[in-house]
């Protein structure tokens, strides 16, 4: 737990009443399909009770609108371009991927136990080929402690990070070299002690081109959307989607591609995320894995995937993993972890 100034410790406590404030109605998983056994038990808090955002705004300013975002306090450092290694010569593998929002806001203010739980987790992630992470704002150190991928982002700050500076919370370990590594600010956030207080953190996502084999590449995008219910909240959501798909469409044309993190839309239960989701689908030809193997619950957690000409990516399983839970069988995040089996080949 890093230690606090008055100022953060001031806003921490409104932050604190905030998210008991909406935490109440948030439900990730839209009940209009029979969810899958492994997933009967599990109830992901919707991001609409957590105060990450789109922007760093100063604490005492209530952001009422939708606004262009400002420059980051201190700018993450430049994550090592990895691309440039050996990544093998095989022409198809398998790819267990994860993607898991690890409720890594201060110990009383994340609505998990993550002084206790992100160690848990820790180990956990070594089943994994590449894990795509968010909320890792506080805990760092704490979520790579057991990993041993050999290739890591460098978090938004290496230093401890304040609410002035919270960052977009996205990390990824891989066990492919990846390069080009960018983090994207969303354009716009509503929210700063209501309305899912989004304009708390940077939200955004985060590109790399991965190296599946020498010359075999997909670009992997991290995220984590605008969440809320309000119509201002709608209104940031579909700016951020046309966001990443103008940065794809200009960085990943013709690439295979790999979009993950936590969407906060409800597609089945909400028609007007459902019409966005869509949209993003349809803008980059997207597959949703969920909805290719027929996984039969819909949750705001997902992994989407793109073939190109140079590599046929096909999801082979979806799970909700049973072991990121505590010994008392407590989940160790309030989100649940998505995973699936990807193959991937040259055709």
């Amino acid at each position: 737990m890093t230690s606090l100034t008055l100022r953060t410790l001031a806003v921490l406590a409104l932050l604190g009443g905030a998210l008991l404030g909406c935490s109440e109605d948030q439900n990730t998983a839209d009940d209009t399909q029979e969810p899958v056994a492994d997933a009967s038990s599990q109830d992901t808090t919707d991001d609409a009770a957590e105060p990450d955002s789109a922007l760093e705004q100063d604490a005492s300013e209530d952001q009422e609108d939708a606004s262009e975002p400002d420059v980051p306090v201190e700018p993450p450092p430049m994550t090592p371009d990895f691309l440039g290694e050996d990544a093998g010569d095989d022409t198809e593998g398998l790819m267990r991927v994860l993607t898991y929002n690890v409720a890594g806001l201060p110990q009383g203010v994340s609505s998990s136990n993550p002084v206790e739980n992100i160690p848990q987790i820790s180990p956990l992630l070594e089943s994994y080929d590449l894990v795509l992470a968010q909320e890792d704002f506080w805990y760092y150190e704490e979520l790579r402690a057991d990993v041993t991928h050999p290739y890591l982002t460098v978090p938004w700050r290496v230093s401890d990070p304040t609410t002035d500076n919270v960052g977009d919370g996205l990390n990824r370990f891989s066990r492919k070299p990846f390069g080009m590594f960018e983090r994207v600010a969303w354009g716009a956030c509503h929210g700063q002690f209501d309305c899912a207080n989004d304009c708390l953190a940077t939200k955004g996502f985060s590109f790399a081109r991965t190296a599946l084999a020498n010359g075999v590449t997909v670009d992997v995008y991290n995220l984590h959307a605008e969440a809320g219910g309000c119509a201002e909240d709608l209104e940031a959501r579909s700016a951020g989607v046309d966001r990443l798909i103008a940065f794809a469409q200009e960085h990943s044309e013709g690439h295979a591609m790999l979009v993950a993190g936590d969407f906060n839309m409800h597609v089945v239960r909400d028609p007007e995320d459902g019409v966005l989701f869509q949209r993003l689908l349809d803008a980059l030809g997207l597959r949703d894995a969920c909805w290719e193997v027929d996984c039969g619950t819909e949750l705001i957690d997902r992994i989407l995937v793109r073939s190109s000409d140079a590599v046929t990516l096909t999801p082979q399983s979806w799970s909700i993993p049973p072991e990121f839970v505590t010994a008392d069988g407590e989940d160790l995040s309030d989100h649940n972890p998505v995973a699936i089996e990807l193959e991937w080949s040259v055709p």
